[in-house]
């Protein structure tokens, strides 16, 4: 049987209609059912030569059980580690707030207090301070290249970084207090 365009498209509606029916609500904020059509046809275009049907029947019941062992390992990688567990989404709003439901009233006054706190910490840090906790926190550099940035060794890097990190928390605990 060779696959042309009109065949393949048939095949997709059946297979998007198939991940509908069967995919999980609870993963849906993992993925969608055309994501997992979307691999079921390149897992389809990979084996092609293992595809032994003569009919659109046989192809279709084919692809079928490649959706099927598609969402079955999906649904492994999903629920069995925790970290990826769909239930413990969050909108994304939450996510980019931190705020939730159970979120008391004052914690946006509180977080935006410990922000200010921060940022004036982080002001009357002395510049090379500044420019180290810069390097790692906003541009995820190692400590090597934060050494080479500033004129140092990777280990003069580390200390000074951990020296920074030290006065911005005696800060923030003074301001606290």
């Amino acid at each position: 049987m060779s696959l042309d365009r009109s065949i393949l498209e048939t095949c997709r509606q059946f297979l998007l209609a198939v991940a509908n029916a069967e995919f999980p609500e609870s993963l849906q904020a993992k993925a969608g059912a055309s994501d997992l059509v979307q691999e079921t046809l390149a897992g389809a275009h990979r084996n092609w030569d293992q595809f032994r049907g003569r009919t659109l029947a046989d192809l279709r019941a084919w692809l079928r059980s490649i959706l099927l062992n598609e969402l079955a390992m999906f649904r492994r990688h999903y629920t069995t580690v925790e970290a990826r567990d769909a239930t413990r989404e969050v909108p994304l709003t939450a996510a980019t707030t931190g705020l939730t439901a159970e979120t008391p009233p004052l914690a946006p006054l509180i977080r935006a207090e410990q922000n200010r706190a921060l940022t004036d910490a982080v002001r009357k840090l002395p510049d090379e301070y500044r420019w180290a906790l810069v390097l790692r926190v906003e541009h995820g550099l190692s400590f090597a290249a934060i050494g080479e940035k500033l004129g140092r060794t990777e280990d003069a890097a580390r200390k000074l970084y951990s020296r920074t990190i030290d006065q911005l928390r005696g800060r923030l605990v003074d301001a606290h207090e």
